[in-house]
């Protein structure tokens, strides 16, 4: 049995859990996002304010959720697990289309997830699915209708997402712009890039620099490129 209340623990109303099921601990970190866990084995999750829980994917045996602060969480159990959020992270996907990308980044903790789009009719579908998507921890999604050109980078972007939405002049004032971004408000910055037909120009610029590279697996030179994926890091100092 969980009980909720809504008024300091004057009242309390019990909410539907995982039937046969031995709960030991509870933990919410927000008003709507919370987990249960206990001697049955599995962790549950509630992102509705526990109107409905399903399957974390973490912890077992857990008998104890505290957290210290809404971005760090402790939950002993077979073993202790930790809980912390890159609360202040802003992800932007350049080219968003209609919005499968933004629904996958809205899963996590993000503290606002972004869209850039040109096409409105592309972003009314965008927004459709994004209110569909059950499972929404980021602090924020917007859908925005611009040119890329236009948009006015914000200084507090630090994921910057490329799924090859253009090339050329295009993407290289793009980067730029996001270098100018990172100059007036150094902070970490990544550019993960699908399918990287400018890979060598974000070298060239003496301020990119890759740190991870994920292959596509399936046979032939081409394929293996245009299904890669890099994950690149604005760097303060240009290199030699």
């Amino acid at each position: 049995m969980v009980l909720k209340s809504t008024d300091g623990g004057s009242t309390w109303t019990e909410v539907p859990f995982v039937t046969n099921y031995d709960e030991e601990g509870i933990g919410f970190v927000s008003t709507r996002v919370g987990w249960a866990g206990g001697w049955t084995g599995d962790t549950y999750e509630t992102i509705d304010g526990g109107a409905s829980w399903h399957l974390a994917g973490w912890g077992v045996f857990v008998n104890r959720i505290r957290f210290l602060s809404p971005t760090l969480g402790y939950a002993p159990g077979q073993t202790v697990y930790k809980y912390t959020v890159g609360s202040t992270d802003v992800f932007c996907d350049f080219g968003s289309g209609k919005g499968r990308v933004v629904c996958q980044a809205a899963k996590y903790r993000f503290a606002r997830v972004i869209g850039v789009e040109l096409s409105e009719e592309l972003n009314r579908i965008a927004r459709e699915n994004v209110a569909r998507h059950r499972t929404v921890r980021a602090g924020r999604v917007e859908i925005v209708t611009a040119d890329v050109l236009d948009w006015p980078i914000p200084d507090d972007l630090s994921v910057a997402y490329f799924y090859n939405p253009f090339v050329g002049e295009i993407f290289h004032t793009v980067v730029t712009r996001l270098i100018e971004s990172f100059d007036r408000h150094p902070r970490r910055l990544r550019i993960l890039y699908v399918n990287p037909r400018e890979h060598q120009y974000l070298l060239s610029t003496g301020r990119i620099r890759p740190v991870r590279h994920l292959r596509g697996w399936r046979p032939g030179k081409e394929w293996s490129r245009s299904h890669s994926a890099w994950l690149y890091v604005v760097s303060s100092q240009s290199s030699t």
